[in-house]
């Protein structure tokens, strides 16, 4: 079982956030408009984007010159995007081969970035989705029973919107969930972003983290 931290609360402290550390983030999960985060930039607008990671927050610590001093890179969490050629590499941690695919030298393991990637991404081959919805796994059963449950209490605005929403995936405490509309994004953060968090919260027993996709399409 991964005991990765869910928020930067319980990474600094060691306990489970406070409600107050729940919170709603757009996040984007269609392909529309992305590129391939690990070819290079010259091909990479030209490479058809069919798979995306998960990566949590991290902090990756870098050696700076000769020195010995370190520095602290804080890495957001977000999806990393890869086409299928790069995800055979990425499915086989292949790094070396990739990087020298990519025009790097022998023994190379790649630019920055994918270091980066490597510390943050979540572990298991079910945190590699396929940008196709109908494959995702299954939701997780504690948010199918609470889903329900939850939005019957709210009212008015915040309620059409959620009655429309549907929860997709909880990867590690965070839930992603999209709503019908575009507007919807922006709107549900300002009307339940914290209540719904924490209502869930409460619900299924875990610290749920909230992330909205827009609508497919």
């Amino acid at each position: 079982m991964d005991s990765s931290p869910d928020t930067p609360f319980e990474a600094l402290f060691g306990q489970p956030a406070p409600q107050a550390d729940v919170r709603v983030e757009p996040i984007v999960i269609e392909s529309a408009g992305k590129h391939c985060d690990f070819c290079p930039m010259a091909v990479a607008s030209t490479s058809p984007v069919t798979w995306a990671y998960p990566a949590k927050e991290a902090v990756r610590t870098v050696t700076v010159g000769a020195t010995g001093h370190t520095m602290d890179f804080p890495i957001a969490a977000g999806l990393w995007y890869a086409c299928g050629g790069c995800h055979r590499y990425i499915k086989a941690n292949a790094w070396a081969r990739l990087a020298v695919l990519q025009g790097f030298p022998d023994g190379h393991s790649g630019p920055s970035e994918w270091q980066m990637f490597r510390t943050a991404r979540l572990p298991g081959p079910g945190h590699a989705w396929p940008l196709n919805e109908a494959k995702l796994p299954p939701l997780h059963k504690d948010i199918e029973r609470a889903w329900p449950r939850v939005v019957t209490g709210f009212t008015g605005d915040a309620r059409r919107i959620l009655d429309q929403a549907r929860p997709l995936l909880l990867v590690d405490s965070r839930l992603y969930f999209r709503v019908a509309a575009a507007a919807h994004v922006d709107e549900i953060a300002e009307l339940a972003g914290e209540r719904l968090g924490a209502a869930l919260t409460v619900a299924t027993g875990r610290t749920i983290t909230l992330s909205v996709l827009p609508p497919a399409g």
